[in-house]
């Protein structure tokens, strides 16, 4: 790589290192090339003491505080981001949307700004259930740990990750509008949902479709 990456060495004239105006000409285009935006950088460390050995990675940036918006907005808390996959670790609160951010939940009764994601407002757990009569299987899913059948037309779905507070699930029957589905509430916790299917108003073992929310 050349300079400004590398050391850029002027030669020697009489004991004194001779700065020619090329050389100045280049450390100032630089200077308004990195402010200006034009240019990128292999990446950026910032402990919040300065002058200290950076660690970052190429292609990365590291933080020892947190990353916010001119507005404001919480972007990242250290160690708990990595942003080209937009991921967020899951000790925090904080989600991608739209190329925002938005911290912690947005709680009972209390509405949304449009274009922001709150951790109580995203699917938690999905799946698609084929419960067959003789046992019930994951067809896909996501965040679900196991499905089993409790009886006819009776089926307990454990998430891998429950929520923190009270689970909020929606059920439908699959490729079957004959099938409605309704959640017994009363064996369901954060981790399990458990899932009646009926038809005409008897129990039937269907496949079905589950989203689950909570925050």
């Amino acid at each position: 790589m050349a300079w400004p990456v590398n050391a850029f060495y002027e030669s020697l004239v009489a004991g004194v290192t001779t700065v020619k105006k090329t050389l100045g000409d280049a450390i100032q285009q630089s200077i308004i090339n990195l402010y200006g935006g034009t240019k990128t950088l292999v990446s950026l460390d910032v402990d919040g003491v300065g002058d200290q050995a950076a660690t970052a990675a190429a292609g990365t940036v590291l933080a020892s505080g947190t990353i916010r918006s001119a507005a404001g907005d919480l972007i990242a808390t250290a160690g708990n981001i990595a942003a080209s996959l937009g991921y967020v670790g899951a000790t925090t609160s904080y989600l991608f949307s739209g190329g925002t951010l938005s911290s912690g939940t947005a709680g009972a009764g209390q509405g949304l700004t449009i274009g922001r994601a709150y951790k109580d407002s995203l699917c938690a757990a999905w799946a698609v259930v084929d419960n067959n009569g003789a046992a019930a299987s994951l067809t896909r899913g996501v965040n679900i740990s196991s499905v089993a059948r409790n009886g006819q037309g009776d089926v307990s779905v454990t998430l891998v990750n429950g929520v923190a507070n009270q689970i909020c699930a929606v059920a439908n029957g699959f490729d079957n509008a004959e099938v409605t589905c309704t959640i017994n509430v009363t064996s369901t916790s954060t981790t399990v949902v458990r899932v009646i299917t009926r038809s005409g108003g008897a129990t039937v073992d269907a496949k079905f479709m589950l989203a689950v929310y909570g925050g």
